[in-house]
């Protein structure tokens, strides 16, 4: 084999073993902010504001007669946390049901009431899913008071247009730093059926029982870290292989 394609196929694997020892040094240093047990419930509640004298839906009704939301870790394995979720309503009915999120790239029907732990202001939240729209940036840290007491809170707001059912759709939402648990979530909608009305879906804590330390590990200390270098690494590889068949054409001409 000819020295300058030997050295180029070193190099090639020089790069692969320094890309997946990152990898995977950064994967065992993620662990979600939450752990088997945990539970956070929530007032559910929506606002239902029009000119006229329209009638609420009854999606709106429905979700007025909410007493409680309350959600418990059945598992947080690595990225992913299962929630448990027992919704009661004010007439008695019970209904359960299950969710979960990667907490990588937001997948799943989960998405939204945990994020990595210890993120920052500027620091996507689920930064693996941005590609499919999964992410968003965190805004502000602040300290916010609820009736469990004081919390380090970190801000979101994302917005979107030209929905199939709705014109515009805001979301904001609050998370605790620590663990990663949204505190609040207000949805604000224009539906296209009204354009001059505004509904507003409301998650608002009401108990708080995760345990927290201040040791756990930054959710942004995942693969996102070295984002370019995990993008570059396929790129050179394809690179420098199209770069020795062209080498080698070229000789033998």
């Amino acid at each position: 084999m000819n020295k300058h394609v030997l050295r180029m196929l070193c190099a090639i694997t020089v790069l692969i073993a320094l890309n997946f020892q990152l990898v995977s040094a950064q994967e065992e240093s993620f662990k979600p902010g939450v752990s088997v047990g945990d539970s956070f419930t929530y007032k559910l509640y929506a606002i239902w504001e029009v000119p006229q004298q329209l009638s609420a839906p009854a999606n709106i009704v429905e979700i007025n007669n909410t007493e409680a939301v309350k959600m418990v870790v059945h598992e947080a394995v690595y990225a992913i946390v299962i929630l448990n979720v027992t919704t009661i309503y004010k007439n008695g009915t019970i209904r359960k049901s299950q969710l979960y999120v990667n907490l990588l790239n937001g997948e799943g029907d989960g998405f939204g009431f945990v994020i990595a732990p210890n993120l920052s202001p500027n620091k996507l939240a689920y930064h693996m899913g941005f590609e499919k729209g999964r992410a968003f940036i965190i805004r502000n840290e602040t300290v916010k008071r609820y009736p469990f007491g004081e919390r380090k809170v970190l801000i979101a707001t994302v917005e979107t247009y030209g929905s199939d059912e709705y014109v515009a759709i805001r979301h904001e939402m609050v998370f605790d730093k620590i663990t990663g648990v949204m505190l609040e979530w207000r949805t604000i909608q224009t539906p296209k059926y009204s354009p001059t009305a505004k509904i507003t879906l409301c998650y608002q804590i009401i108990e708080f029982n995760v345990k927290t330390s201040e040791s756990q590990s930054q959710g942004s200390l995942s693969l996102a870290t070295f984002p370019a270098l995990y993008l570059l690494t396929p790129a050179v590889i394809v690179t420098a292989l199209i770069a020795v068949v062209l080498y080698r054409r070229k000789r033998k001409h």
